[in-house]
Formats: C-alpha cells, structure tokens, sequence
C-alpha cells in the first residue's frame, strides 16, 4: 500500500507539532511525550488478557458465563489515564445501551446469547486455527456493526496483527497521508484487514526513520493517532492541562511543580496566612515552567541537595524520589535565584530549616556514612 504524503506529514509532526509537547524531534516511541500520549497500550492490553487467563479456560466453562465475566472484565477496566481502558466507550454515559459492550452485558441474563458469546471467546483465544475473517464477521454478527469492540477484541488477540479504531480519527490520518480508506461507516473484515495493512505500511516507514527501527504494529497506530490528535491538542497559554497530561513525564513533572507553586503563593494570601509562609510568585506560569526547565538542565537532572537522579511522575520507580521545587530560603518567594529542584523526600526534610543548614547535615550524614569521621 503506497503512502504518498508520509514524508511531508512525518517531518511536519516530528519538527512541529512533537516538539511543542516539551521533547526534542520526534525519535523515539519509548521516551518523551510519545510515552506519555500512548505507552499505556501494550500494558492496558497485557492487563486486559492477564483478566481473560484464557489458558485457564475448558470446554466446560461454556454457558456457564465465567468466559463472559471474564471478557466484560477485561473491557471495564478503570484507572487514571494511563491506566484505564479508554479505547471502548464501556462507561454507558447516555444508560446501559449506549456502552460499547452493551451486547456482552445483555448476554449475562441471556442463556442462548451467553453460550454463543462464550463459543466465540473460545474459538478466538483458544481455537487459534478459526480464520480471522469468519471470526470477525461471527462477532458481528453477535455484537452488532460496530468497530470499537471488534477491533479491541482482536487487539487482544493478536497486538502484533490488529490494532484498535477511533474512526474519525484514522480517517484524518488516512486523509493526510494521501491513504484512500475510510473506516466511518465500514466496518466490515475487508476494511478492517485494509485499515491494518495501512498501519502496516506506514510502518515500514517509520522503522526507516532514525530511532524508530524497531518500531512495532501498535506504534504505527500510535504515530496515526499522535499525528491527528497532537495537533489538536497542542498546549498553548491559557489552556486547560488536558494537553500536558500527555505530554513526557519530565513536562508533567514541570507542569505540576509550577501548579504547585501558583497554588501555595495563592493560598499565602487568605486570611489564614499566619499558617502559612507568604509566598509571592515572580512569574507566569507558563514562564515558570521555562524556569523549572533551565534549573534541570543546570542540575544536569540531579538533586541539587543530595545529587541524587531526579525522577519524573508517571514513570518514578520511588515518589520519594519525584522532582519538587524548592524555594532556598524558606521565607523568601518564587523568585530568580531562590529556587532548586530537589528530590520530594528532600524537600520534605529540608522543610523549614535554612538552606546551609542542611547542606551542612547532608555532607556529615556522607562522611559518616562513607565510613569517615566527622
């Protein structure tokens, strides 16, 4: 399948819109803001068969509706946005029939539904030899003609082969790249398996590209759907946080610290301000982001207090080691020169004290500790 507008479309993402979500060009599926929009798949997907524990299945679970349970469980699955499953609208917002799985739930009071569901489940995620095609069209024969769920069902089924749909999403993408498919309104084998074949294609592509040799089916998709949805959401003054929240973990880390530090200087002026220190902002916030930013580069990434690695929230092994803004001297304001970036644990024992003070309890704390004497 040709591409014929990839080039043009790759460098105007990768040089335009990527970066403005706080990385560099676009290298990597792995690291910055394209983990952060879309590293949740494989794991939302290897949480979703770990539910299902096919292997566990017999013959005999067949209308007794454990497999569908099952199947239903490893669609409802909640969390935060990176955690929970976003790719069916499972939720019923307009009531129980608007959910995309409403043709599993309804199948729970249903003894006939439940066996035929059941069956299905089998074939496709025990029976592997059942064609892909007539497993398909079963499911919507059962399910009724709609991509959300198909789609994610064989997601799960093989991440390697199939992918989810968001219509209107793809269809832009396919759109730009010059790719004649439309998914709206076609779901059906035929469009599916080309719908997978034009991920297939930019694919090759992409593994072309420096950085992104190794790049997967599910990172084609991801690509597809950064392209469309980044540019729609590009962080811009004054916007709501809903575009930062995608963006890498360092940029959210970023973001929150300078939320945070907007919420303390306003809380210093209400009139419980004898609790609290006063706490006067210098900056914007969006300029205080750019603040933050030159004082990581500065710490080369490292706790100024104890140079320990700073982590970043998403992706922190420890909390305690998450990056925290600190105001040197404790009385003073977020201003230019009185602020650090140090590690959450840090902060929160430096609390009150001064600055030097601490430092100073810090180096006999590692003379001590390396064995030396004070």
């Amino acid at each position: 399948m040709e591409v014929p507008n990839f080039e043009r479309e790759f460098q105007h993402f990768s040089e335009t819109i990527y970066p403005r979500f706080g990385d560099t060009r676009f290298v990597s599926f792995k690291d910055g803001a394209a983990r952060g929009w879309e590293g949740y798949k494989p794991k939302l997907r290897q949480r979703a068969v770990n539910i299902l524990d096919a292997a566990s299945w017999s013959p005999e679970m067949i209308g007794t509706g454990t497999i569908l349970e099952r199947a239903i469980a490893a669609i409802e699955i909640k969390g935060n946005d990176q955690t929970r499953n976003n790719l069916v609208s499972w939720e019923g917002r307009y009531g129980p029939t608007s959910a995309g799985h409403a043709a599993l739930t309804d199948a729970r009071g249903n003894p006939a539904r439940r066996v035929s569901f059941e069956q299905w489940l089998w074939d496709a995620f025990r029976q592997r030899e059942v064609a892909p095609d007539k497993l398909f069209e079963r499911l919507l024969a059962l399910a009724g003609n709609g991509y959300p769920l198909a789609a994610y069902i064989f997601f799960l089924i093989d991440i390697d082969r199939f992918a989810p749909i968001a219509p209107r999403t793809f269809d832009e993408a396919f759109r730009r790249l010059g790719i004649p498919l439309v998914t709206s309104g076609s779901c059906s084998w035929k469009n599916y398996s080309e719908f997978n074949a034009a991920i297939e294609a930019v694919r090759a592509l992409l593994i072309r590209k420096p950085g992104l040799a190794d790049a997967q089916h599910i990172d084609a998709h991801s690509f597809l759907w950064m392209m469309v949805r980044m540019e729609e959401e590009l962080p811009t003054e004054g916007k709501s946080s809903g575009a930062v929240r995608y963006a890498s973990a360092r940029t959210r880390s970023i973001y929150e610290m300078a939320m945070n530090a907007a919420a303390a200087a306003a809380q210093s002026g209400k009139e419980v301000q004898q609790t609290y220190k006063e706490k006067q902002m210098h900056y914007q916030q969006q300029e205080l982001m750019g603040v933050i930013e030159d004082l990581i580069n500065k710490q080369a990434g490292l706790c100024a207090l104890t140079q320990l690695p700073l982590q970043w929230k998403g992706e922190a092994e420890d909390a305690a080691m998450l990056a925290s803004l600190d105001r040197i001297d404790s009385d003073g304001h977020y201003a230019s020169g009185n602020l650090q970036v140090v590690c959450r644990f840090a902060n929160q024992w430096k609390s009150k004290s001064p600055d030097g003070e601490f430092r100073r309890l810090l180096g006999i704390v590692r003379v001590v500790g390396s064995g030396g004497s004070r």
